[in-house]
């Protein structure tokens, strides 16, 4: 997603606010590296020490409305 000329989402994914998803841009070299920098710089949500990516909360979520 862009803004005039910058570029939210690796702008996001660099101050680690968000994942790079793979599925979605997965020849995308500059969000690639923004996220193995932020992790390394323990930016954002790479502060926590296990942090959940998205896609698994939202599984997790399903299967416990699946056993309600």
């Amino acid at each position: 997603m862009h803004l005039g000329a910058r570029h939210i989402n690796l702008e996001m994914v660099r101050d680690g606010w968000a994942w790079w998803y793979r599925t979605y841009a997965p020849k995308s070299k500059a969000i690639e590296e923004a996220e193995t920098e932020a992790r390394k710089e323990k930016r954002g949500l790479w502060h926590d020490t296990g942090p959940e990516p998205p896609w698994e909360y939202r599984k997790r979520e399903r299967d416990a409305k699946k056993e309600r």
